[in-house]
């Protein structure tokens, strides 16, 4: 026979951290046998009590998944603010070890988990912001030092200081709106954003950040530019722009590129917006008497650059009017060509990503962030929307025939 010392019972595992189970020929090893034949059929008679101790290890182990741990769980670590600890491990007496953390708001699914994330400024409307400031204030130096080149590239040819300033611009625009897109929609013009909020993709409040954001942005990059090229950071312009023509050509100026926006943003073809808004910009400046400011802030800009680009403080006002006037305008139209634009309106002039404090986001997710029962007329409808929908079909407004 062979004596197997050191083989624990079952009903001891649980007595025993880190038992030492000696099996079949590990750990304490057995007494040889007296014979081959003898021996052999006491190891393999080992090797079997042995598999099975190890089975119901195994079942042990698992059953710990469930049971409350046996020991003080004083020294598990806690898991931040905003995540929750996932079960990575059981060590041999069923005490868990907890060394991974998840996150809450980027791994769930559905409704979100609310909980604050850092500060104010750099969540939410402050990014959003911060990103139209920047964005403006890339726009102002753009036209702005770019115009100042021009003029010192070719100082005889106003023809082609107006190309090179319209080329730089247009390529610029692009950029900036690729860039700060996807943070705020890259708007950087106050009738944009007044438009916007007509429709209700922006409130009230949001609007009027906007506005300051891009008034400071557009001051900002004036002197930015005025600093690259080594003039006066404020150096008021002297160029004088007053005529009727160039009123109107303001009017016409603001209108198309408001319906540019809005019809791209409808089509569902929101990546192009960036290319369609540059490639307009580019050619209003041509086929424009004024050569297309159409854009409050940076006309307030280009007073403050004694440039090519520039156009005086005094000339300001009328073409500030005339651009809200063409705004107004073009709202009326945009509203005749696509009924449903409140429920896109949040999408201008690009799709931005997720407010992660009031969860909204862009095409595709949430249409109609402020007015709840646009809701109902959106074609797509958000997975963490808490607003269900009427179960039966007689309580859908009528209006969602129409948008779909």
């Amino acid at each position: 026979m062979v004596a197997h010392r050191g083989l624990r019972t079952p009903e001891g595992f649980h007595e025993g951290a880190g038992a030492d189970l000696s099996l079949g020929l590990g750990g304490d090893q057995a007494e040889e046998p007296e014979t081959g034949g003898i021996g052999q059929s006491g190891e393999a008679a080992g090797q079997l009590a042995g598999f099975g101790l190890m089975e119901r290890l195994d079942e042990d182990r698992r059953a710990a998944l469930f049971q409350a741990p046996r020991r003080d769980l004083s020294d598990r670590q806690l898991a931040p603010s905003g995540h929750f600890p996932i079960l990575t491990s059981v060590d041999g007496i069923g005490k868990m070890l907890v060394s991974t953390f998840i996150d809450a708001s980027e791994e769930c699914q559905g409704e979100p988990i609310p909980f604050h994330r850092g500060h104010r400024m750099t969540d939410g409307l402050g990014r959003r912001l911060l990103a139209e400031f920047l964005g403006t204030a890339f726009l102002a130096a753009a036209v702005i030092g770019s115009g100042i080149m021009a003029s010192r590239l070719s100082p005889n040819d106003a023809g082609l200081e107006l190309l090179e300033n319209a080329t730089a611009t247009a390529a610029a625009l692009v950029a900036i709106i690729l860039a700060i897109g996807p943070v705020s929609g890259a708007h950087l013009n106050p009738v944009v954003t007044l438009a916007d909020r007509f429709f209700g993709g922006l409130s009230s409040g949001e609007a009027a950040g906007y506005i300051g954001a891009q008034f400071a942005g557009g001051a900002a990059g004036a002197a930015a530019a005025n600093l690259m090229f080594s003039v006066p950071v404020v150096e008021l312009s002297t160029t004088v722009r007053s005529s009727g023509g160039l009123w109107f050509a303001e009017v016409v100026a603001t209108f198309g590129l408001l319906l540019v926006i809005f019809g791209v943003v409808r089509s569902g073809r929101g990546s192009a917006a960036p290319f369609a808004v540059g490639a307009y910009v580019g050619g209003a400046y041509f086929f424009t008497a004024s050569t297309s400011f159409a854009n409050p802030a940076v006309t307030m800009a280009r007073a403050l650059s004694h440039s090519f680009a520039g156009i005086n403080p005094s000339s300001v006002p009328p073409f500030v009017a005339a651009q809200l006037v063409g705004a107004g305008l073009a709202v009326l139209a945009i509203m005749v060509l696509y009924p449903t634009v409140g429920t896109f309106a949040a999408d201008v002039v690009v799709p931005r990503e997720t407010d992660p404090i009031t969860n909204r986001r862009g095409s595709g997710t949430w249409r109609g962030h402020h007015d709840r029962s646009r809701l109902y007329a959106s074609p797509i409808r958000s997975p963490h929307s808490s607003v269900a929908l009427p179960e039966s079909s007689g309580e859908r407004p009528a209006k969602s025939k129409e948008a779909s």
